[in-house]
């Protein structure tokens, strides 16, 4: 019976991870047209 909690486990974890890759890649593109703006 412990399946399900195994496995909602990781589905919270990628939504983290994918919404801190989402923001790094974000800044990661403001940084990158910042510094070609100078």
């Amino acid at each position: 019976m412990h399946g399900p909690h195994i496995q909602h486990q990781p589905i919270k974890f990628n939504t983290l991870a994918h919404g801190l890759l989402s923001l790094a890649a974000r800044v990661f593109l403001t940084l990158t047209r910042w510094v070609h703006r100078c």
